[in-house]
Parts: C-alpha cells; structure tokens; sequence
C-alpha cells in the first residue's frame, strides 16, 4: 500500500479506530518535508522521503488524539528512522 493514492491515510486512520489501536507506525509515506497533520481523531507525524524522487521513503505515526498529550516529542534521525 502506497500513501500516495488519495485517501490512503483516512483508509489507515478507518482501519486504526476501528481496531481501537493508539498508535501506528508507517513507513514508506512517500511524502516531501516533515509534518503534522491534525485531524479530528487523530494526529499524522511524518518525515521526509528522497528529496530528489518524489515517492521513496518516508517513515511517520498515526496517533489518536486521547493520547497526543503524553507525548513529549517527534524526533527524524533521517528518511527512514524517526521516534516518538
């Protein structure tokens, strides 16, 4: 699974509430810079993929909301390797 096809991350964030998990790692996001992307149940952290080849790369969470304030940092140690 790519998340480059639109809708891809409400699809992983569907199955992540539906399974009650709290947390999902992701990798191979495919996705340029590093985010957070905030929504209603839930908060996308990402870093980079090859900044050179749109598509490669790329690692994040998926987090639900109730828990987003334990969490202290997002930290990228490069493309393929960041930690909560």
């Amino acid at each position: 699974m790519t998340m480059l096809k639109a809708g891809k991350m409400n699809e992983i964030a569907d199955e992540m509430l539906k399974t009650q998990l709290q947390i999902t790692a992701l990798q191979e996001l495919r996705w340029k810079g590093v985010r957070k992307i905030n929504k209603t149940k839930y908060t996308l952290y990402y870093s980079y993929c090859n900044l050179e080849k749109t598509g490669q790369l790329g690692t994040g969470f998926m987090i639900r909301n109730e828990i987003k304030k334990n969490m202290l940092r997002f930290k990228i140690y490069n493309e393929r390797l960041c930690k909560l």
